[in-house]
């Protein structure tokens, strides 16, 4: 069964480029917890808040996939093959983090 998402709540670019400048400051958080206690986190928590680092890159890699997509879709195929194949090269190594993580 496929359900269909209403196009209302499909993000914009922009809303894309701030998902992933979001993305990016908690993983500059975690980076710098990780320099500062001189051991990689797998979770993140504040109060409510609750996040592995897995989620993140998976996060990071979904925002990656559909900013390549849009690359695609929308712009001629020949003028920006190249943003559309590191988008999309970039997601593979982020997945291929998180897979590692999880081992």
């Amino acid at each position: 069964m496929v359900t269909e998402v209403p196009i209302k709540e499909i993000p914009k670019g922009n809303d894309l480029n701030l998902i992933e400048r979001r993305i990016d400051e908690v993983f500059q958080m975690v980076k710098k917890i990780d320099y500062e206690r001189g051991m990689q986190m797998r979770e993140l928590r504040a109060n409510q808040f609750q996040i592995s680092r897995i989620d993140l890159l998976l996060k990071r890699s979904i925002v990656l996939t559909e900013q390549a997509e849009r690359y695609w879709n929308v712009m001629p195929r020949n003028s920006d093959i190249n943003m559309y194949s590191s988008k999309y090269a970039e997601a593979y190594s982020i997945i291929t983090e998180a897979h590692k993580l999880e081992l």
